[in-house]
């Protein structure tokens, strides 16, 4: 929820997730999904 809403939001903006492509970050919710897609494409 909130909390970790603001924690995602944190670590993107402070570069942690820089490392995923960009289409990773679609339709996902929480980033632990993004990361999760991520794998999945590659």
């Amino acid at each position: 929820p909130l909390d970790d809403t603001i924690r995602s939001f944190e670590e993107i903006a402070d570069g942690k997730w820089d490392h995923l492509p960009e289409q990773a970050f679609m339709y996902v919710g929480a980033i632990e999904q993004a990361e999760e897609q991520a794998r999945k494409m590659e």
